[in-house]
């Protein structure tokens, strides 16, 4: 499903968006997004999805690390730890999903003279 899609646009939207709105709550509402969110990835790249996971999961904690505590070294080393888990995830599956994709054309395919 992508974003011009008439699914996306007359069905998966519009559901979210009410499903949003009837939730009381941010965390009710923050819910819906992260489940929305996953949803329309898998419904595209359905590997993907662990990958988006297990990002999702050190962002979280990175952030928390961050937001508790005043030691510079600290703070940054976390974000580090965010920044380098965010961009192996999208990387892996780059490499290991999407076919044409340039990186894994560039590393895995074997080109012989003609």
């Amino acid at each position: 499903m992508v974003f011009s899609s008439m699914t996306f646009l007359l069905l998966f939207l519009p559901l979210v968006l009410l499903l949003y709105f009837l939730v009381p709550g941010l965390k009710g509402k923050n819910t819906i997004l992260l489940a929305a969110s996953l949803l329309f990835y898998a419904w595209g790249e359905p590997v993907c999805v662990l990958a988006m996971l297990a990002s999702t999961a050190v962002n979280y904690f990175c952030a928390r690390l961050i937001a508790s505590t005043a030691d510079g070294r600290k703070r940054k080393a976390a974000l580090g730890t965010r920044n380098t888990s965010c961009r192996s995830s999208v990387t892996i599956c780059r490499l290991a999903v999407m076919p044409g994709s340039n990186a894994r054309s560039r590393f895995w395919t074997r080109t012989t003279p003609v």
